[in-house]
């Protein structure tokens, strides 16, 4: 879910990235007994969609035989994996 002022944006990652409203994204919450007033708590930030994106990269590049790119994927996954350095607090 990508939340700007101008608007409400749903990607639906299970249909190509799709992009799609907030009744249809809570028809498709129902029709998987997920309560819509759930959908605050799909909210992915960079890093979460960055990992999101290498899984599915390994899996299809894996599946599609091409075991020279998906040793590269599951490197950088294993790379962006790494928690970031926690900030140091106020000075």
């Amino acid at each position: 879910r990508l939340d700007i002022p101008e608007r409400f944006i749903v990607f639906d990652a299970y249909h190509g990235g799709a992009l799609v409203d907030v009744q249809t994204c809570e028809r498709q919450l129902r029709a998987h007994n997920i309560p819509p007033a759930r959908l605050v708590e799909l909210d992915a930030d960079d890093r979460e969609m960055l990992l999101r994106t290498l899984r599915n990269l390994v899996h299809l590049t894996a599946k599609d035989g091409d075991t020279g790119l998906a040793r590269r994927c599951t490197r950088l996954l294993r790379q962006a994996m790494v928690p970031p350095p926690a900030a140091d607090g106020p000075a």
